[in-house]
């Protein structure tokens, strides 16, 4: 853990009133980091799985990668 309370926080914009661009989750954001990863590993993966395993296992990703950034544009419930 780093300690930095505003990123973890999720908090949205400069905290002086003013609005600024939302703070990305750190769910979304390490989530995008295990996509790069994933990618990574499913280019070298051997043909004959790579365009059946790596691509179900890609899209999988991108999915949760996409619910993720969905759900930190949503405003919380009253």
């Amino acid at each position: 853990m780093s300690g930095d309370s505003s990123r973890n926080a999720g908090s949205r914009g400069s905290g002086d009133g003013a609005p600024g661009p939302a703070a990305a989750p750190v769910i979304a954001v390490r989530m995008e980091a295990l996509l790069a990863w994933v990618a990574e590993r499913v280019a070298r993966f051997p043909r004959e799985h790579r365009f059946t395993v790596g691509d179900r296992l890609l899209h999988a990703c991108l999915d949760i990668t996409e619910h993720l950034v969905e759900a930190s544009y949503r405003l919380p419930s009253p």
